[in-house]
């Protein structure tokens, strides 16, 4: 549901904000009075007393605008900290409140005072910014509507008129841009910003301008009315989460970037926007997905693995804009998309999540250009991004060791309410299970190393089935080689499984497999912990961290087919010793891979990001 929320602020503390107190008191507005107590700017006897701005106080928030209204840019930082303390602690005395919004004197300001208003305690600072539906970050909050006609405005105004010279008229005079977006708010939500000058609407005689336009946006149904102060709690956040491919897209990444968008947009309050690859072509398709709003931007061509278009910066910067993202959450390493959204983001944090390790696979057509996008590319990506997320404790510490000090660990976690174990397994015969991509781009993941296996492992236990959950184009040499080896009848392709029918596969069958040759942290390793399955992993990445060896499964060296086979075979063999490490990966999955605690540490760190926050979040 769209939320409406409507503030309105006035700046300076002029003797006639009494007579405009009254008449946001007449149409029930709330509003909040920054005042300057000794601006420089006006004589004595034209500022509120002390006494007034108690009486204000009792109906409206009061702000703090600086005690001689000079421009923050024009005095020394040491000035700057004076005339910020001396405002709040003179008006907190005067009225008896905790004052935690303020307003930049004349809008003027640098980058470098936001932590200054913070050290000095306020929660919130009111720029000049114009023509916004959205408050933004909450030491640059910006503004909807100055009551007074604005030429530098004409450009946007223009353009909110779609250059109809007629409507371009109209909306150059300020009560009527009022009510222009007003009604836009209404109609699509955001946060319909009012602000101005009690002196300067006397000097220019727009009393009943403004007393019409209290009248037009007052009293309306499903719309909040706030201070400013409020606003940092209530508005929502709009986050824009860029990953190269989502579901129904199937792989560890695809779904590690669906799991966390729908979680913040559940659970924190953030309005997730997806931006994804598609299909090959030109036209941007937009569809719904559990209420996540997903944009799959066309590629013109595929290296390997690779979608490439060079104009997803437009594509994405177009999103930027028009879906007011507060903030960027990048997914890589698939290079392209998320270069082109960091180049796009401008000013827009970006925080960056980075999932394995050297992509590198051995084969010398790509491994050049994997080479190129990690020694030239990749560094700029890191350098850029205000946070990084990596998804294990070994990528953050090898790969991406020089950016320690910016980045945090936030693993795959897992639904311990939707992926649990069954009281037996439903599989009538033995049964190991595989989940991962088939493409041949996938052969990180170890499977035609199983398959290798699987003749050993028959010798000991001839009805053994191995389920295979995945696809892609390398499903058929899949099967050519199990087929050379005898096996082919033993294996059993599943294609992709979402929701209960995958929840209801794990539960089937009786030991997990993940033979990986190079991994990070594997969802369906997570998964399978949950659902109770003892699992056998190889020693790469952070598997032996998920698996570990002896307590909830076994841990084989990669590409050691002897090792794998003889591991699994001793669980079949010992099915006791089977469910005892499923049920103390059960408690594992419970305790620490809960999604609602990875969440929320992602959750600090896109805020952290919005408010110009560096370094590693705790």
């Amino acid at each position: 549901m769209k939320s409406v929320l409507v503030t309105t602020s006035w700046d300076d503390g002029h003797i006639l904000d009494m007579r405009l107190a009254a008449l946001l008191k007449k149409y029930g507005l709330k509003g909040t009075f920054y005042v300057s107590p000794h601006d420089h700017e006006f004589a004595a006897d034209n500022l509120l007393s002390d006494q007034q701005v108690t009486t204000l106080a009792k109906s409206f928030e009061i702000g703090a605008h600086t005690m001689t209204h000079p421009r923050l840019t024009q005095i020394s930082d040491k000035k700057v900290v004076k005339e910020l303390a001396d405002s709040k602690q003179h008006l907190e005395r005067v009225t008896g409140t905790t004052i935690t919004a303020f307003c930049y004197p004349g809008g003027n300001y640098a980058a470098k005072h936001i932590p200054l208003i913070k050290k000095v305690g306020f929660a919130y600072a009111r720029t000049t910014k114009r023509l916004s539906l959205k408050s933004g970050p909450a030491y640059e909050a910006r503004t909807t509507v100055n009551t007074y006609n604005h030429y530098q405005d004409l450009w946007k105004i223009s353009k909110l008129a779609r250059f109809q010279p007629r409507k371009i008229y109209q909306l150059f005079h300020w009560e009527e841009l009022a009510k222009f977006m007003f009604d836009k708010v209404q109609k699509e939500g955001g946060i319909f910003h009012l602000w101005g000058h009690s002196w300067e609407v006397d000097g220019h005689n727009d009393w009943e301008k403004l007393e019409a336009v209290f009248e037009y946006i007052s009293g309306k149904k499903d719309t909040s009315y706030v201070t400013n102060g409020e606003l940092p709690a209530l508005e929502t956040k709009n986050l824009l989460m860029v990953a190269p491919y989502f579901p129904p897209h199937t792989g560890g990444q695809e779904f590690y970037a669906y799991n966390n968008a729908l979680q913040l947009q559940k659970k924190f309050g953030w309005n997730v926007t997806i931006a994804t690859s598609g299909g090959m072509g030109w036209r941007v398709k937009k569809r719904e997905q559990n209420g996540l709003t997903v944009y799959e931007l066309p590629y013109w061509h595929r290296l390997s693995n690779t979608p490439i278009n060079p104009l997803w910066y437009f594509m994405i910067r177009r999103l930027i804009t028009s879906r007011n993202i507060d903030v960027l959450n990048t997914h890589a390493p698939v290079v392209g998309m998320a270069e082109c959204a960091q180049l796009a983001a401008g000013r827009v944090p970006v925080v960056f999540t980075y999932h394995m390790l050297s992509m590198k696979k051995g084969e010398k057509r790509f491994d050049w250009i994997i080479w190129l996008y990690e020694k030239l590319v990749l560094p700029l990506s890191l350098k850029k991004a205000h946070h990084i997320i990596v998804s294990s404790d070994p990528v953050r510490q090898t790969f991406l060791k020089n950016v320690l000090h910016k980045s945090q660990t936030i693993s795959t976690g897992v639904d311990s309410e939707r992926f649990y174990p069954c009281s037996k397994r439903l599989a009538h015969t033995p049964t190991l299970l595989f989940n991962g991509t088939l493409n041949k781009t996938g052969t990180h993941k170890g499977l035609s190393v199983l398959i290798d296996a699987l003749p050993l492992i028959i010798k000991k236990v001839p009805m053994v089935d191995v389920l295979i959950i995945g696809a892609g184009d390398g499903h058929q040499e899949y099967q050519q080689q199990a087929d050379k080896l005898g096996v082919g009848r033993h294996l059993v392709f599943l294609g992709t499984r979402f929701d209960e029918e995958l929840v209801q596969v794990y539960q089937s069958a009786h030991i997990f497999v993940q033979p990986s040759l190079n991994d990070s942290y594997p969802m369906a390793l997570v998964e399978a912990l949950a659902t109770g399955m003892a699992c056998v992993a190889t020693s790469v990445g952070a598997l032996p961290a998920i698996v570990e060896d002896g307590v909830n499964g076994l841990i084989v060296p990669p590409g050691d087919t002897v090792a794998l086979a003889e591991k699994l075979i001793y669980l079949f063999e010992h099915p006791a010793v089977a469910r005892k490490f499923g049920a103390a990966g059960r408690r594992k999955a419970e305790v620490s891979m809960s999604w609602d605690n990875k969440v929320a540490a992602l959750d600090v760190a896109l805020h952290a990001a919005i408010d110009g926050r560096k370094g590693r979040v705790r």
